[in-house]
């Protein structure tokens, strides 16, 4: 038994089973985290399943995940016990149903902020455009005090719903 932690890890490969890894000195992980680990003679993408204090192979065979990709889980205790269900319905490895599960962007290793949605908001100097007066762009001045009357960030969809454009926020 070593004192190092272990990550039980499902990568993307038509095989039925999960891997062990180490994990990096200081690192703390959770089940439902993506972590990047060496895998043959590439890096991929893969979810931890379990964190565990031992396993069956040798600490001399055993790799060390290269890098927690998430501070926290990005899959609920709900959703693993759901994929790891459909895995052993369909017969099919646990690995390639959390690729599924997973939006591109974050199969691809982007950061779980990279889905948050962007919002707009009026800048000081928008304000100060709005109090001199916008009188040869009626639809930015509009948009200014639309953006003035909400007080707060908006998303894009809120901008489209209220009969603004892209090109009106250019």
């Amino acid at each position: 038994m070593s004192d190092h932690a272990y990550i039980e890890v499902a990568v993307p490969t038509p095989l039925n089973k999960q891997f062990d890894y180490r994990l990096p000195e200081g690192a703390n992980a959770a089940a439902g985290m993506r972590v990047r680990v060496p895998f043959g003679s590439r890096q991929v993408t893969g979810v931890v399943v379990d964190v565990k204090s031992s396993t069956d192979v040798p600490p001399s065979k055993l790799k060390c995940a290269s890098l927690l990709m998430d501070a926290q889980p990005i899959f609920t205790d709900q959703m693993m016990d759901i994929l790891q269900w459909a895995s052993r319905y369909y017969h099919h490895p646990l690995g390639e149903v959390f690729k599924a599960a997973l939006p591109k962007w974050l199969r691809e290793g982007r950061a779980l902020d990279d889905l948050i949605e962007p919002q707009y908001d009026i800048t000081d100097l928008g304000r100060e455009a709005l109090a001199a007066g916008l009188k040869r762009a009626p639809k930015q001045a509009a948009l200014l005090q639309w953006f003035s009357d909400q007080e707060r960030p908006v998303t894009y969809p809120e901008l489209q719903s209220a009969s603004f454009t892209r090109a009106h926020l250019n």
